[in-house]
């Protein structure tokens, strides 16, 4: 990482502290030190008078002597080494911050239907997930970003949708000439109200959205372009949607009165035998894409799997499980199912992972049991502790680590702003591995580009960060 992104990274850390009961001024704090930072560089590039190393030596001479400023007049908040790439063997040595989160559930996660948390022996070997510090600062949304994912071919390029009621394609550009922005930007504008999820197609050209304003639409990447709007059969808001793994041409979606049903993306229809009543507004939807069930999470504590029948174009409930006495929403889900190896042998396979995120400041992780669809049960297996009370916050499985490892490390916003990093194989109070500070307001979504070399977080004032790994 350059000298410069480390500044950013410095500055992001001790925001908190400036002005700790006005975010907005804190945002564009680190907005402007941003844009200094690059105007800086720009002018060091273009002076041909000053030596390369010269340039550099002056960069970290500066970092130290900030360093030595902010930690005089703020308190010492944080490892120095981790600005300088030591080379620690503990995630602690490089993150910009540590710390274990502790507590303890509130009573609705104590369902007698789900199989207590088993205790398990602290593992051998542990993934370090630690960050150089901030790749790219983006603002170009001026409402909240409530979900950012990065293509699934592409590791360069990050999609982001906000309450504006628009979407963003950014292409970060990893080798780009002097003079030239290291990103490309392309907006997609069309929606009247809140944009509330996306998602990618299997390639990267086409991503369909879904929005407060009753419509779903198809989107070119590269153009901007709409190329297909449909209205829900309803006219109510469509909260979650998302394509049919195996075939693309089919799109899911869940709306604000509970119902479940499948576009045709080829004809703009929904398919009429498809619709499907469920007890609560639909806040989240996944697919198993081995298994090709659909998981489905509501703002009543209730979890549906489903399987669709291509021929019947219908539905078929596999599974309905109540997790809560109280009204819990379930607002985002994630799935994973992996081999039990790094060489890709299918042939025997882990029991498949899912992640919920839960309002109640709970983050789920359970195994489904029983590879026969209708003898399925979820045992859940580790609970962490999160801040999420009253925004849709989402998290991710990181997508190396479940086929070199017997767990899962999986990632997650949180409400007092911190990216949290969990380890399902570590004890308790050890599980938080890592905890990335930067953002000011509630971070909404986390995900990882496919080789985990880059992470993108989004928070509720608009800003999506990337991180870069170490």
């Amino acid at each position: 990482m350059t000298t410069s992104s480390t500044i950013v990274a410095l500055d992001a850390r001790f925001s908190l502290h400036r002005m700790p009961h006005d975010p907005q001024f804190r945002t564009l704090y680190i907005r402007r030190r941003t844009q200094l930072l690059r105007q800086l560089l720009q002018g060091d590039e273009v002076n041909v008078t000053v030596r390369r190393e010269d340039i550099v030596e002056n960069r970290k001479q500066y970092l130290r002597t900030r360093i030595l400023l902010l930690t005089k007049k703020y308190g010492h908040q944080f490892d120095d080494r981790s600005l300088f790439g030591s080379s620690g063997k503990t995630s602690r040595a490089r993150s910009i911050s540590r710390s274990t989160a502790q507590g303890r559930l509130p009573e609705e996660y104590t369902d007698a239907h789900l199989s207590p948390v088993p205790k398990y022996p602290e593992p051998v070997g542990g993934e370090s997930y630690s960050f150089s510090g901030v790749q790219h600062i983006f603002d170009q949304h001026k409402k909240a970003v409530g979900s950012c994912r990065f293509s699934q071919d592409d590791k360069y390029r990050l999609a982001c949708c906000s309450s504006d009621g628009m979407l963003s394609v950014i292409t970060l550009l990893p080798h780009y000439a002097q003079g030239d922005a290291p990103f490309s930007i392309v907006l997609l504008k069309g929606h009247t109200s809140e944009v509330t999820d996306f998602a990618w197609a299997s390639s990267s050209d086409l991503i369909v959205s879904c929005s407060l304003d009753g419509t779903v639409r198809l989107w070119d990447t590269y153009s901007g372009n709409c190329i297909r709007t449909v209205q829900d059969h309803f006219r109510c808001g469509i909260l979650s949607c998302t394509f049919h793994p195996k075939n693309n041409n089919f799109v899911v979606t869940g709306n604000d009165r509970g119902f479940l049903q499948v576009l045709n993306v080829s004809t703009g229809k929904f398919l009429s035998d498809s619709l499907v009543k469920t007890n609560g507004r639909v806040l989240s939807m996944c697919f198993d894409a081995v298994s090709n069930v659909l998981w489905i999470g509501n703002d009543n504590a209730t979890l549906y799997s489903f399987l669709f029948d291509v021929l019947s174009s219908k539905f078929i409930l596999v599974k309905q499980v109540h997790l809560s006495s109280k009204n819990v929403a379930i607002t985002s889900i994630s799935a994973m199912t992996m081999a039990p190896s790094g060489l890709g042998d299918f042939s025997v396979m882990k029991p498949p992972m899912l992640l919920l995120n839960c309002s109640g400041n709970a983050l789920l992780l359970f195994h489904v049991k029983d590879t026969d669809l209708r003898k399925q049960q979820l045992v859940l297996r580790r609970r962490f502790i999160i801040r999420q009370k009253k925004f849709r916050i989402r998290s991710s499985f990181c997508p190396l680590t479940m086929s070199r490892r017997p767990g899962a490390c999986v990632v997650s916003g949180s409400e007092d702003g911190r990216v949290l990093f969990y380890d399902s194989e570590k004890a308790p109070v050890k599980a938080c591995i890592n905890e990335l500070q930067g953002h000011s307001a509630p971070v909404l979504d986390v995900c990882f580009n496919h080789d985990e070399s880059l992470l993108a977080s989004c928070d509720a004032n608009g800003i999506v960060i990337i991180w870069k790994r170490v």
